[in-house]
């Protein structure tokens, strides 16, 4: 007899929808994410979120994410360009490696071993890399998000 949560996570597993050799019968997804004010939503925050949609385990070709900047700002416009250059990296790395969180902030800052149950060496290499990689995207996104602010001030 399969419970009720077993079923649930039966009927959401895409492979029922997809055949290979055939096209995807799931459905075309696009997801809106809205900001206002750098001040108030932190960049990382956003760019974290962005992330986190473009990685999610749906065919690449059937989501799009745009990002609604209501207050216009240069700042959004800056993360969103290094945002993008960074996606390149991770989205493939959270499917190759099937990780979970997938907001890059959120995975790296977890305090479990992220090498429990992964001993390919393709895995550590390339997770210390990303980690490399998000840590030179964080660092500056705070820094511009602190000038901002700065800037706000004066």
């Amino acid at each position: 007899m399969i419970g009720r949560e077993e079923k649930f996570l039966n009927i959401l597993k895409l492979d029922r929808y997809e055949r290979d050799g055939e096209p995807s019968q799931l459905a075309a997804i696009d997801v809106f994410v809205s900001t206002v004010d750098p001040s108030k939503e932190p960049p990382l925050v956003t760019a974290n979120t962005i992330l986190s949609i473009l990685a999610v385990d749906y065919p690449v070709d059937k989501i799009s994410c745009y990002l609604s900047d209501d207050g216009a700002a240069m700042l959004t416009f800056e993360v969103l360009s290094e945002t993008s250059e960074f996606a390149r990296k991770w989205v493939p790395f959270c499917k190759n490696f099937n990780i979970e969180p997938r907001a890059p902030e959120v995975y790296f800052a977890q305090k479990i071993d992220p090498l429990k149950d992964k001993v390919q060496i393709s895995f550590v290499k390339e997770r210390r890399a990303m980690k490399v990689y998000f840590s030179s995207l964080a660092a500056p996104l705070t820094f511009l998000h602190i000038t901002f602010l700065a800037s706000d001030l004066s």
